[in-house]
């Protein structure tokens, strides 16, 4: 796993929520995608965008690959609807996830007060 982005102090109900979303994805990868074989690899970038207004934009990118090809489930699982309303409670929050036949993908966003 390659972890790129700066340090980030997390109010605990966003530190919270981010721990149960990567978890799910971790959990994910771990049985079913890139991290489910040797040759597995999981990327997870992030970068901050300050405002200069008190407020910092918190944009990243998971990416899997070298796994096995996502299949895309028709109805959404209890981790899907976890993710997106995790995602969907903080703010500013947006995610959009992907299932690339190069591996599972997910794009978020969220702002932080400083």
């Amino acid at each position: 796993m390659i972890l790129d982005g700066p340090n980030i102090a997390l109010d605990p109900a966003v530190g919270q929520s981010l721990a149960l979303i990567l978890h799910e994805w971790t959990t994910n990868a771990c049985k079913y995608g890139a991290l489910s074989i040797n040759a597995g690899q999981v990327t997870l970038q992030w970068e901050d965008q300050y405002d200069g207004e008190g407020r910092v934009l918190i944009k990243g990118v998971w990416q899997e690959s070298g796994g096995p090809r996502p299949s895309v489930q028709p109805v959404s699982g209890f981790g899907t609807r976890l993710i997106e309303t995790l995602f969907n409670q903080l703010p500013g929050g947006k995610v959009s996830q992907t299932y690339a036949a190069t591996g599972f993908g997910a794009k978020f966003e969220f702002v932080i007060e400083r």
